[in-house]
């Protein structure tokens, strides 16, 4: 076991040095400079560019090597082609349409569909290429990374939502976008025809759980480093961050078990394997569908109060966390007198020479006061209010119909 663990640990050393990853990653770097100027109005605390980065890198390469060692232990392994090489441009192919197709489910299905149409056949006098990818581990492949990102986002998908202010039903409303793309460098099994030219480590006999029939005993299997992209990418006015992100890492969790459950049964069947990369697709498609209806039913969480100010988000550090403020809150009164806008709190805070009370009320509805002892506090609470003229507004749902060379341009 232990070699086991060295040789798919170096596989996906050998994926890391690719110059593929290398790119993804460059790519990736410049969605996130790009996402950040949509924090027009600076609520996000900013890092440095490769801390994030290096965020990203390393949390792709937790995802790689559990879901490579899963795929190695229970014995997963893809036929080899060149095709599986594509994953990465076909992926960025078709983000330029929609940025969430950067998801390997997309291309991934076009690479299995493939497979199942084109089989060297000879059409109108064409040979038509020969695509040989087993479908099942294919489909098994985009189960295991969708268990793995659903569990990233429900853990840490509401870190760093960056907040937008559109407006709807001529109502100035906060919203949210989360944009999470990992680029996973994995170690797969791969199988091919021949002998092996060196010796290897000795499996079980029960492996591997996915068999190969046809091939007698000329096939070995080898290791081949891969790289993947998995992406998330929300915009929602009707929740909190976490609400959203855990209703969908609790989705793509139950979009890769069922995926898994499928690709069980597809081994032996060619039509079991084209209704699998189908309904692969039908369910990606239904998680994201899912999201847009609970959107619709909702109604904004941060929306404009007809009285006090909205509290966009509460500073890190600042004195408003200090006493407990927290994003979405309603700011109404200072000592019972009502606010309206943010210039009324101002002249009323520095009209105030000694301590004073602020009335708050919570997102539940729950009226709080707080004591504020120092008038400099009541001036400086470190927090951000959702503006009554904003600058810029964000168009509603904008990033759904986005795609990459759209996002990156503008």
């Amino acid at each position: 076991m232990v070699e086991v663990m060295s040789f798919t640990l170096q596989g996906i050393g050998y994926a890391v040095l690719n110059l593929t990853f290398f790119a993804s990653v460059w790519l990736l770097y410049v969605m996130n400079r790009k996402l950040n100027v949509l924090d027009f109005y600076r609520t996000v605390v900013k890092k440095p560019y490769l801390y994030l980065l290096s965020d990203i890198i390393l949390q792709s390469i937790i995802a790689g090597v559990i879901i490579s060692l899963v795929l190695v232990f229970i014995g997963v392994p893809l036929f080899y082609n060149d095709m599986l090489l594509l994953l990465v441009p076909v992926s960025i192919l078709l983000s330029t349409f929609r940025l969430r197709f950067l998801c390997i489910t997309y291309g991934g299905f076009l690479i299995a569909f493939f497979s199942l149409v084109f089989n060297g056949q000879e059409m109108l006098g064409f040979h038509l290429p020969d695509v040989e990818v087993h479908v099942p581990s294919l489909i098994i492949l985009v189960g295991i990374l969708h268990l793995i990102e659903g569990v990233f986002v429900y853990l840490f998908g509401h870190q760093r939502a960056v907040p937008v202010i559109s407006k709807k039903n001529d109502r100035i409303v906060m919203g949210h976008i989360i944009q999470k793309t990992w680029v996973i460098p994995l170690a797969v099994i791969v199988l091919q025809i021949g002998m092996a030219s060196a010796g290897g480590v000795e499996m079980p006999k029960w492996w591997p759980a996915v068999k190969y029939t046809g091939y007698g005993e000329s096939i070995f299997y080898t290791l081949l480093p891969l790289i993947a992209f998995s992406s998330y990418t929300s915009i929602f006015y009707g929740e909190t961050p976490k609400e959203r992100t855990r209703f969908s890492g609790l989705s793509l969790m139950a979009f890769g078990a069922i995926t898994l459950i499928v690709a069980k049964y597809a081994v032996d069947s060619i039509l079991l394997q084209l209704f699998g990369i189908i309904l692969m697709l039908m369910i990606h498609e239904l998680v994201y569908m899912l999201e847009k209806q609970r959107e619709k039913i909702k109604s904004p969480v941060y929306i404009q109060p007809e009285q006090g100010i909205r509290i966009m988000d509460v500073l890190e550090g600042g004195y408003g966390e200090q006493i407990g403020l927290e994003k979405g809150d309603i700011i109404e009164e200072i000592d019972g007198l009502a606010i309206d806008n943010i210039n009324e709190y101002m002249r009323i805070a520095k009209e105030k020479k000694t301590e004073a009370i602020i009335s708050i009320r919570r997102l539940n509805g729950v009226l709080k006061e707080f004591q504020i002892h120092d008038r400099n506090h009541l001036e400086h609470l470190g927090i951000r209010v959702v503006p009554e003229k904003p600058m810029f507004l964000y168009p509603y749902d904008k990033l759904s119909y986005v795609g990459m060379f759209e996002f990156l341009k503008r």
